[in-house]
């Protein structure tokens, strides 16, 4: 296990004060509008040179704020409990996703307005199979984990990857509507988006109960 040294642990938390502070800023203002100057004020420094230490410029650090917000993302799914049955587990997991839109409207929009990701199959299953810490590889291994257990089974000749992207569709759409279309709708979100993600496993052959 590696010590660090105060410096080293001053250096990093630092570093995270600026990232906070140019994440609020970036949330609320668009990273077009991101200003070092204001980011430097924001975390101390009287200059923006200060941050130079930190990031190479401001490319470097709205790169560093889309991770953050990657990261928030992650961890919110993550809170889900995975010792739930996997029934469970797999419809939380699919309302989590939907709550964080609801809950951080700004932070969800970012998060998909300012990043797309080019890869195709073979790139996305090493990333899998890695075990990187994104929130598809972790819809990907409950939807496996629900397969090992015979609560779900592959049809007409579909994948894993697959049918993690059905779910990943399902809960982004609603996400997505409650987010930017429907904020007055008279609909008992709750009770309908937990529908919608039961009907689409259903589909995949989970159980009624």
């Amino acid at each position: 296990m590696t010590t660090l040294s105060r410096r080293e642990i001053r250096h990093a938390q630092t570093k995270q004060e600026i990232i906070n502070a140019a994440f609020e800023l970036v949330i609320t203002k668009g990273p077009d509008k991101l200003s070092l100057r204001e980011v430097a004020r924001n975390v101390g420094y009287k200059s923006p040179a200060g941050l130079y230490e930190y990031f190479d410029g401001k490319d470097g650090l709205i790169e560093a704020v889309c991770f953050e917000a990657d990261n928030r993302f992650l961890q919110h799914l993550s809170a889900v409990d995975n010792t739930l049955p996997t029934r469970d587990y797999l419809i939380e997991l699919g309302m989590a996703y939907i709550q964080f839109a609801r809950q951080h409207p700004e932070q969800f929009q970012f998060l998909f307005d300012n990043q797309t990701t080019q890869a195709d199959e073979k790139m996305m299953q090493e990333v899998i199979e890695s075990d990187t810490d994104n929130a598809f590889t972790l819809v990907y291994h409950a939807i496996e984990r629900a397969l090992d257990e015979k609560l779900l089974k592959l049809i007409d000749d579909i994948t894993v990857f697959e049918m993690t992207y059905c779910l990943w569709a399902i809960t982004h759409g609603c996400a997505t509507l409650q987010n930017r279309h429907l904020i007055e709708f008279p609909v008992d979100f709750e009770r309908v988006d937990r529908l919608a993600i039961i009907g689409l496993l259903r589909g995949f052959g989970l159980d009624r109960d």
